[in-house]
């Protein structure tokens, strides 16, 4: 069915709770899935981004590698694991290697900002205006060297590691982007310009947040809650009207955020999420923000062509959509 030449990228994403991994395939016909999986991690093998149990933790990975075809692998963690710095490169004489340049630049930091020594940082370049702007993303030494380790003990070598907000910068080339991601426990409000990541605002609205609204008024149990969100979201359409005024009240913050937020008319924005869409979360902002706001779907965009997304459930593709954006970056 498929070209002889294809090309395959494995990305990994490892949280506190769980691993998973998604292999993206591109032939002359375009892209597809080959494999995917997420695992729940036993209680205790990884705290706040620490590896406790190495052994355990390695032998989890060694089970997933049979399915990649190459050891080659860019690992995505919890953003709130980096620090992010960005600087202007010197212009003067763009002939060097973008590497020295940055050599130089760290050399010129102030003693004060150390984090280039006690973090490990990758880089992106970006040109905004008339300047050369480096956008680092960096790790504490020793979370970094202890991922790399127990890959390296899996068979596995890691090309980079990435945030999972930072993965979706490269989709956005627009002047100005803001990108609400919706997670399990919190709801960020990510910017982007011309692909740089610029900073964040984080807001309390969850799934969780929201399951429990829904349970505070109705007797019932999580999984019924979640089933109650994924049908009505936060439409109008609850038949229990104390059930959407409290869902509002969460939603609130984040509306008046945007209200409030200047250049809006400009910004271009897009919704994601952790799990099943919200029904009805892009409307309500799109109201806030009197401009047109979207849930983002990357089988959708015109510059990839998808040929087979059966091989991933479109309800489970939410869970995967930042590994589907760094494999993407590989392909760019």
């Amino acid at each position: 069915m498929f070209s002889q030449k294809k090309t395959s990228k494995s990305i990994i994403k490892i949280t506190d709770t769980h691993i998973s991994y998604l292999t993206l395939v591109k032939n002359k016909f375009g892209f597809f899935i080959d494999n995917h999986e997420m695992i729940d991690l036993p209680e205790g093998i990884i705290v706040r981004g620490e590896i406790l149990k190495a052994d355990v933790f390695s032998n989890i990975i060694k089970k997933m590698k049979k399915h990649f075809s190459n050891t080659l692998v860019d690992v995505i963690l919890p953003h709130d694991y980096f620090l992010c710095k960005d600087g202007i490169l010197d212009t003067e004489d763009t002939s060097k290697d973008i590497k020295k340049r940055i050599k130089e630049y760290f050399k010129g930091l102030s003693k004060t900002e150390d984090w280039q020594r006690t973090h490990v940082c990758e880089f992106d370049a970006f040109s905004l205006g008339k300047h050369e702007t480096v956008l680092f993303r960096c790790l504490p030494k020793d979370v970094q060297k202890s991922y790399v380790h127990v890959l390296k003990k899996s068979g596995l070598k890691i090309q980079s590691i990435n945030s999972e907000l930072l993965a979706y910068g490269h989709l956005f080339p627009d002047d100005q982007v803001s990108m609400i991601h919706l997670g399990e426990k919190r709801t960020r409000v990510i910017d982007f310009k011309k692909g740089m990541y610029t900073g964040h605002k984080t807001f309390a609205l969850s799934y969780e947040q929201l399951h429990q609204d829904i349970m505070k008024n109705v007797s019932l149990e999580k999984d019924e809650a979640e089933k109650i969100l994924n049908k009505y979201g936060v439409l109008r359409t609850h038949k229990d009207p104390q059930v959407y005024a409290r869902l509002m009240r969460s939603l609130t913050p984040l509306l008046e955020f945007f209200k409030k937020r200047k250049n809006k008319k400009t910004m271009r924005t897009i919704v994601t999420f952790d799990n099943m869409p919200v029904l009805g979360l892009a409307d309500h902002v799109s109201h806030a923000t009197h401009t047109s706001v979207e849930n983002l779907n990357l089988f959708a965009l015109p510059k990839y062509l998808f040929q087979d997304i059966l091989t991933l459930h479109k309800n489970d593709s939410y869970q995967y959509q930042s590994h589907i954006a760094q494999a993407l970056e590989y392909f760019k």
